[in-house]
């Protein structure tokens, strides 16, 4: 088995790994607890250690301007699920429409954001604030009072589990290609691919109703700007202290802004 190989089989075991250990503990958790933990960026930061691992870590910076533009892109998913979802009232039917049109809005956006590559972090960092908050009007502003509540706790059969491990490895293994086939910016926008969104919405959908996603579309505010400090501040750590350093280094970043959000949220309700 040669070395390139060895590392996707690696980042899909992690990734799966990581996401499975996160969902279970979401679950376990007082509700509060667990949009906290879902909010921490997961697949993400076992992705961009891969990416300088099987590019250099001095190329990070340009994987972080693919993956803002796309975690914009990502936010977009979730607006086109939750709205395609409450159209229909056969379950099935609005699983399947909701998260193929997600998909393909995904994937439109991405190639745009390809086609027109952003060159400096001001300019990928202005694409995914204009998503944000295109996405923050819809999810919030337009639907206020269907956001009201607590965000509840979903359980987790073993075949959730399992595929949700599986999707989010796949999807870290993807990273892990596309980052030494077409370079670190590609690897960039793949490592933002919404995964976590879907599951977790695939999840509140399945159990509780389409009425519920609008309620977990609350955690998507902090999830997304701690991503954005995690990749700001791996771009700048991951060349001066390395990978592994750098990747504990910015996760501390991401989960202090996390935790310091939430409080807040919280002591103002």
């Amino acid at each position: 088995m040669d070395i390139f190989t060895a590392q996707l089989i690696t980042a899909f075991l992690i990734g799966g790994v990581l996401v499975s250990s996160l969902s279970l503990l979401a679950e376990k958790a007082p509700s509060k607890t667990a949009g906290l933990i879902l909010s921490l960026p997961s697949t993400s930061v076992v992705s961009f250690f891969f990416i300088g691992l099987v590019t250099s870590k001095g190329q990070i910076y340009e994987a972080a301007l693919g993956a803002f533009p796309a975690l914009g892109a990502s936010l977009i998913f979730a607006v086109v699920y939750i709205y395609v979802a409450n159209l229909f009232k056969q379950k099935n039917l609005s699983l399947t429409v909701s998260l193929i049109g997600g998909f393909v809005v995904w994937f439109f956006l991405a190639i745009l954001i390809v086609s027109f590559e952003p060159l400096n972090l001001p300019y990928s960092l202005g694409i995914y604030t204009f998503l944000a908050v295109v996405s923050h009007y819809f999810l919030f502003i337009r639907t206020k009072d269907k956001t009201d509540g607590l965000v509840a706790n979903v359980p987790l059969d073993a075949n959730s589990l399992i595929v949700r491990s599986a999707f989010a490895g796949a999807v870290v293994a993807t990273v892990v290609l596309m980052s030494k086939v077409a370079g670190p910016f590609w690897g960039g926008v793949f490592s933002v691919f919404p995964a976590a969104y879907a599951s977790n919405l695939i999840a509140f959908h399945n159990k509780l109703g389409a009425d519920s996603l609008f309620r977990f579309s609350k955690v998507l505010p902090i999830g997304s700007p701690s991503f954005v400090l995690y990749a700001s501040a791996a771009a700048f750590t991951f060349p001066l202290i390395g990978l592994i350093w750098g990747t504990i280094v910015s996760y501390i970043v991401s989960a202090m802004f996390v935790y310091i959000v939430w409080k807040i949220s919280f002591q103002n309700r």
